[in-house]
C-alpha cells in the first residue's frame, strides 16, 4: 500500500510538472509580449508570463517551441522593465 501511494504521488508530481510546462509555452505569444510595457516591475511581468526559463544580471527570458521562440527582458537598477525583446513570435 505504501509502495503504491509513493508511485501514485510521484506520478502526479510528473503530471504536474509536465502541465506547468505546458502552461509556460502557452504564455510565450505575441499577445502576451504585447501587454509588457517600460517600466513594469518583475512582478508584473511574471505575473503575464510565469517565471522566467533564465535570469542572469537583470535579464530575463521565456522561452518554448525549443527555444525557438524567445520572449525577453531587461530590468533596470530599480527592478523595472528598461528593454523587451521577442524572436520569432
Amino acid at each position: 500500500m505504501v509502495v503504491m501511494l509513493k508511485t501514485l504521488g510521484r506520478t502526479l508530481l510528473m503530471l504536474t510538472v509536465l502541465a506547468l510546462g505546458g502552461c509556460q509555452s502557452e504564455r510565450v505569444t505575441k499577445a502576451n509580449f504585447d501587454r509588457i510595457e517600460i517600466g513594469m516591475t518583475k512582478a508584473e511581468i511574471e505575473a503575464i508570463l510565469g517565471q522566467p526559463d533564465n535570469s542572469y544580471q537583470g535579464v530575463l527570458s521565456w522561452n518554448t517551441n525549443h527555444s525557438k521562440t524567445v520572449i525577453s527582458v531587461v530590468l533596470d537598477d530599480q527592478g523595472k522593465v528598461s528593454e523587451k525583446n521577442a524572436d520569432n513570435l
